[in-house]
């Protein structure tokens, strides 16, 4: 449903934010009027939309890749992402031990989020994935999760490139 407002209501909203979903099958004929920033959450034990993608959904990975071509992103098996991580990190459900990580889980000590970007995007669009290793399609999330999105949302305005380490954690709220 997330994906589907970025899909006929990008001339509305600055960025969409889909938890655990998957973009609308092939057939729909998404066509974004223009890029809008993406943030897909997933978390790797999901067994209702599968982080891999099972069925009729996309894996998290595709589905970054997939509606970040939209972005003018690299997708696909050509995806590359920011600060050198790569597509099997990324794919990878346990923890790859990519650098930028967050704190948002519960039921996960310490750093449980990687956080990928694809690279090339256009300036105006961009597509990240927080993967939250060892979480389900029901998380159980700590208050740096809302802290966190909120940056993100602040830091990624409509007709810019955005930038989420940009804020400091004092201008959204601290949760240490």
């Amino acid at each position: 449903m997330v994906y589907r407002l970025g899909c006929e209501a990008a001339d509305i909203f600055a960025s969409i934010i889909p938890f655990e979903g998957s973009p609308p099958p092939a057939d729909y004929n998404c066509t974004p009027s223009e890029p809008v920033h993406l943030l897909h959450i997933h978390g790797t034990d999901d067994h209702t939309v599968y982080y891999d993608g099972k069925h009729r959904d996309m894996g998290a990975v595709d589905s970054v890749t997939f509606f970040g071509g939209y972005n003018g992103c690299s997708t696909g098996a050509n995806a590359t992402f920011l600060n050198n991580a790569t597509i099997a990190n990324a794919k990878y459900r346990g923890d790859s031990s990519h650098t930028d990580s967050l704190d948002i889980s519960k039921n996960v000590n310490g750093y449980d989020t990687e956080v990928f970007e694809l690279a090339g995007c256009a300036s105006d669009g961009t597509a990240t994935l927080w993967k939250v290793v060892g979480e389900t399609h029901d998380p159980s999330l700590n208050s740096n999760y809302a802290t966190n999105v909120v940056k993100w949302i602040k830091n990624h305005p409509k007709g810019t490139s955005g930038n989420f380490y940009t804020a400091t954690d004092t201008e959204y709220g601290d949760d240490g």
